[in-house]
């Protein structure tokens, strides 16, 4: 079934560049953080900060999110008409030296060796969700219409998550009939 796109907030703000850049680099701080706060991020979006803002590693604020286990700031961003397929540059990897600064290793399972096989060119927030373990934003990016291909050699790897690629949704009542109550 295809998702119909949704029209991002910030695109009825007319922001300056230099405004919308700002609201945007406080967006990516704020989801790229361990303690994130949902709250702040919800004012920002509500402000009209640019959802597809990218790190200089080319991590999105979902991405992060993602990264982060943040599964509110995820429902919220999908919420609000976050990119689902954008993907962070060829040099971003789960190697604990994100955005410029080390990140905890307990965020890690498993030792560095393990890490350097989790390394993934072009991740979408599904495949660092997935990667990640975060199955409630796989469910949620999943929901929200997210191309799962992409994603599935790393769900293949996580029975706790491959079966959310493998659920068969039924359809909605609004499909099916072609619009059509008579016989």
């Amino acid at each position: 079934m295809a998702h119909p796109e949704k029209k991002p907030l910030s695109d009825i703000f007319n922001h300056s560049p230099e405004k919308a850049k700002r609201l945007a680099d406080e967006l990516l701080q704020e989801a790229g953080k361990k303690d994130a706060d949902l709250k702040k991020v919800l004012l920002l979006i509500q402000a009209g900060a640019p959802l597809d803002g990218k790190t200089e590693e080319g991590c999105t604020p979902l991405i992060l999110a993602a990264f982060h286990g943040h599964t509110e700031i995820a429902a919220a961003l999908i919420g609000h008409g976050a990119r689902l397929e954008e993907a962070a540059g060829d040099h971003y990897d789960f190697i604990p030296h994100m955005h410029g600064r080390m990140t905890d290793m307990n965020d890690f399972s498993g030792t560095v060796r393990d890490l350097e096989q989790k390394s993934v060119s072009g991740a979408t927030a599904l495949i660092t969700a997935v990667v990640k373990g975060h199955a409630d934003i796989v469910r949620a990016l999943i929901d929200g219409g997210a191309k799962k291909d992409g994603a599935l050699p790393h769900a293949r790897q996580r029975p706790d998550i491959l079966k959310f690629f493998e659920e068969k949704k039924p359809p909605s009542p609004h499909q099916g009939n072609g619009g059509n109550s008579g016989p």
